[in-house]
């Protein structure tokens, strides 16, 4: 089986937690459903997921095999701080030992995060509590924020405006799949959007992210691309909205069984 990492090798529950946090892990949130969706999967992709990239018929994503898969995973944008993290990042291979990058974005309840138009215009908040309430908003675009939105669209070859009402989350997170794929010379990156609701909210705004991209009858279940980049030109990027179920009806010490119970089953 494929081991999981975050800060170090995943091997119990307690392990996970320290990684999300205690606070997300939480039935109903998707840090919670994800573990219980991708604990002790193998080398193989999930049996709807491995569906869906075979029925692409793409020669890059028929026949994966995981090598590994890191939780929380950082990817450092245009600078050292506020990074991509990506709920999974998982690393892979085809045939001929084409490497291949998925970056898994499991949602719940929750939002892509803010529109770009809010994002851009909240400020960063300061260190001391007490000062938060004076920094809630700003007049204008930050000028940090201004910065990163720029090297999002060199990054994704779009030209996104502030007062864009994406979200700002499918931006980055894209991002972050192409910028792995760039430093492990990997032939294709996926974005995978992972949905443990069937609330059409996110898929909507998911869409709108796809019509950005020019991509015709975006529909859920299904392999969407390829996407092209002058960051990457040669790599193709795809994207996934897959609409799962919950997991999280299974006791906590489902998850990651010691050694011997695995070898028993």
């Amino acid at each position: 089986m494929s081991d999981i990492y975050g800060i170090k090798r995943l091997k119990t529950i307690e392990d996970w937690i320290e990684v999300v946090s205690r606070r997300h892990y939480k039935p109903g949130h998707s840090a919670y459903e994800c573990a219980h969706r991708w604990q002790n999967i193998g080398a193989r992709f999930p049996v709807e997921i491995e569906a869906i990239l075979r029925e692409s018929k793409n020669r890059l994503l028929g026949a994966l095999e995981i090598k590994q898969i890191y939780a929380e995973y950082p990817v450092w944008l245009d600078t050292h701080t506020t990074p991509s993290k990506n709920d999974l990042m998982i690393f892979a291979e085809g045939p001929g030992n084409r490497k291949v990058v998925l970056a898994v974005e499991a949602k719940c309840d929750e939002t892509f995060a803010q529109p770009v138009d809010t994002w851009i215009r909240t400020a960063d908040k300061p260190g001391p509590r007490h000062q938060r309430k004076l920094f809630k908003k700003a007049s204008g675009p930050v000028e940090r924020k201004v910065r990163r939105l720029d090297f999002l669209n060199t990054i994704l070859s779009t030209s996104i405006s502030p007062d864009s009402t994406l979200r700002y989350q499918l931006l980055h997170r894209t991002a972050s799949a192409i910028l792995t794929a760039r430093q492990t010379y990997a032939e294709a990156a996926v974005v995978l959007i992972q949905a443990f609701t069937d609330s059409e909210r996110n898929f909507q705004d998911f869409q709108a992210f796809c019509d950005l991209l020019r991509f015709p009858g975006v529909a859920k279940d299904a392999v969407i691309g390829p996407y092209f980049t002058a960051a990457l030109p040669e790599v193709p990027i795809f994207l996934i909205y897959f609409q799962d179920r919950r997991q999280g009806d299974r006791p906590h010490d489902s998850l990651f069984p010691e050694p011997s119970t695995t070898q028993a089953a």
